[in-house]
This record gives C-alpha cells, structure tokens and sequence, in this order.
C-alpha cells in the first residue's frame, strides 16, 4: 500500500484551532467515504474533539465515537488514546507526541501540530522518522481558527 503523510503546520497556537483543523480533516474523509481514526494523547483531548465533532459546523454531521473498545466501533470516524487496530486502514489521524506504532498500514496519515515549540519539535522528530521509513512528507502551512 503506498502511503501518504501530511504534516499540517498551524500558524496558531491555540488547542482550539488544532481541533477545529482536525475536524475539517475528518470531515473530508468522511465526506469521500473514507474511516478515519483519531489518535490522540490524554482523555481530555479525546472528549474536547468529542464535543466539537458534534458542534463544529452548523451544516454537517460526522457520525463519529470516542473511547470506545475496538469490538464495540459501530461508525467509521473514531477518537481514542489507543492505537487502531487492524480494521483501520484509511486515514490515521494524529495529535500525539510520537509517531504511532503500526501506521504502514494506513494509505494516509495526517499529522497536526500547533505553532509552539514544544509541538514542533515532536513534529520535526517524526517527519525525520517518516523519512528513514521510506516517506516523504507533505507539509500545509494553515491558518485555522476555531471561527472557521
């Protein structure tokens, strides 16, 4: 399977336009009818994505679940602080500190990280080991608010 990573570098630095960035991603997917798996780091970051998954547009609905066991996934969009197991091959989305283990199977990755320096150092660290992989990265330069 060939794969795709792309980087989505914010000019922000705010949480709050990262969630919204992550939620037009989704939405996308979804839209093209693509599953699309949220990896995130804490609990907190896991139900603030919840609640704006519900709420973000006022013209569309993502279908979506958040921290739920694997056998119990019912939808193709999900949140949750546990890697994916095999059923998930579409998209990968990430907002966690290291690159996930067992990423070769999704054709995509997208990759968020916030204008601070701590995110883009963890940033620069997992484009370079996406590239001893193999990959390069695409990098988009956006400016997101949570008004978009």
């Amino acid at each position: 399977m060939s794969q795709r990573v792309d980087f989505y570098v914010l000019e922000n630095s705010d949480e709050s336009s990262m969630l919204h960035c992550v939620c037009r991603i989704v939405e996308k997917a979804y839209q093209q009818n693509l599953s699309a798996y949220i990896l995130v780091d804490s609990k907190s970051l896991a139900i603030a994505l919840d609640k704006l998954l519900w709420t973000f547009s006022p013209v569309s609905f993502i279908p979506h679940e958040a921290m739920v066991a694997p056998d119990a996934i019912t939808t193709r969009v999900v949140i949750n602080t546990d890697p994916a197991d095999q059923r998930w091959d579409n998209l990968l989305v990430t907002l966690t500190k290291d690159v996930p283990e067992n990423t070769s199977r999704f054709s995509r990755i997208a990759d968020v990280i916030l204008n601070t320096e701590h995110h883009k150092q963890s940033g620069r660290a997992r484009y370079r080991t996406y590239m001893k992989q193999g990959i390069e990265p695409n990098t988009h330069r956006v400016n997101i608010t949570s008004k978009d």
